[in-house]
């Protein structure tokens, strides 16, 4: 009987062998997973106001890239508009996950947690047959 017992303690199989049982019925578990990240980054809309005193009456709007250059010209006094609308970056980077986790170093806690449960098992029989 207690063959069996010990024979079933040290005969468990860890997760390192179940993890190679598995790649080898599917390699695609092996493989390393590139993973897609996106980076959205939004800037603040900049406005710039100016005057420049000028005789004569005049209108010039100036629109290139999305900013709007809006130039007044009243008499004496030019009034210089700039709206630059915000803008949207975004930034793509590709980053490979390794998908496989290696078995931390536990053998040596379990191996060790048998033999001292064997040790306690075989000193428990001791004192039975001699308090007998």
């Amino acid at each position: 009987m207690w063959l069996v017992v010990v024979a079933l303690l040290l005969s468990s199989c860890g997760a390192q062998w179940h993890l190679k049982r598995a790649i080898a019925k599917d390699p695609a578990l092996a493989q390393d997973t590139v993973v897609r990240i996106d980076t959205t980054i939004i800037t603040e809309a900049v406005a710039l106001h100016d005057t420049v005193t000028i005789k004569e009456v005049d209108t010039i709007t100036i629109i290139k890239d999305g900013v709007v250059v809006d130039i007044q010209r009243y008499y004496d006094t030019l009034l210089v508009d700039v709206q630059c609308p915000p803008d949207t970056i975004t930034v793509y980077k590709e980053q490979k996950v390794q998908q496989v986790f290696t078995e931390p170093a536990t053998k040596d806690k379990a191996f060790w947690g048998a033999i001292g449960f064997m040790g306690a098992l075989i000193l428990i029989r001791i004192a039975g047959q001699v308090i007998k």
